[in-house]
């Protein structure tokens, strides 16, 4: 083309600018040609930006020598960007997304602060610390007692209606688990579970009714349950 258009793109390492030599070639029906070229004619600066550090944690407690699984979400990163993590025990890991075993806890629990440092080209640098984010119990810690307890945001409902369960236990652990007996032979595993009755087919067009139960069981086999009789009621 007489007047082109180019788009230039920063690739590679490093962040200093980047210089481009251009060249135009010109020749005529009659054979002749001429060449004109500038040496370093186009300079292309990386787009520097500074990163926002953050992460997640696949656990907030473990026992002794259990591994922890880290999640980097931080945000605005380049793709030559470098990561240094500290898990507050005096180990550190420059992957992306780490794991790390935490030592044997000699008392009765502890917890380690955790920082992220996440650098960008031309030194961009953003840290995230979380303090007392992991905690280490041993083998020996006393597990929390649980108190279960629901609600429900309906008490009755037509057939083949679903109803919404809000779990409002207590003293619950990072690791508790739930068992919902819904009275008609179904049940789930979530904190907050949503179930649908089956269709009431009594002939004599009354309602039927079913009990629910909720079962919160923390480590160490601290169990408690809420038993609420004739809680949901399924009219016709």
């Amino acid at each position: 083309l007489e007047k082109p258009s180019h788009t230039y793109t920063y690739s590679g390492l490093g962040i200093l600018p980047k210089r481009f030599t251009v060249k135009l070639s010109v020749s005529n029906n009659g054979g002749r040609s001429n060449t004109k070229t500038r040496f370093n004619y186009i300079t292309v600066n990386k787009n520097l930006i500074t990163p926002t550090a953050n992460f997640t944690s696949n656990k907030s407690w473990v026992r002794d020598f259990r591994e922890v699984t880290f999640t980097n979400t931080s945000s605005n990163l380049d793709s030559n960007a470098t990561f240094l993590w500290h898990f507050g025990d005096g180990g550190t890991s420059t992957l992306k997304n780490p794991k790390h075993t935490y030592p044997k806890n000699t008392g009765f629990t502890k917890p380690y602060n955790v920082t992220l440092t996440v650098i960008n080209p031309g030194d961009k640098t953003n840290s995230k610390f979380k303090r007392n984010f992991i905690e280490v119990r041993t083998a020996t810690s006393t597990a929390v007692q649980p108190t279960a307890n629901f609600i429900s945001d309906k008490t009755w409902v037509r057939s083949l209606r679903t109803i919404k369960f809000t779990n409002t236990s207590t003293n619950l652990d990072s690791n508790t688990t739930f068992l919902w007996h819904f009275g008609d032979g179904g049940t789930s595993t979530l904190k907050n579970p949503s179930h649908k009755y089956p269709k009431n087919t009594n002939i004599l067009n009354r309602s039927n009714f079913y009990d629910v139960t909720l079962t919160v069981t923390n480590p160490g086999n601290k169990t408690s349950r809420k038993f609420k009789h004739n809680l949901i009621e399924v009219k016709k």
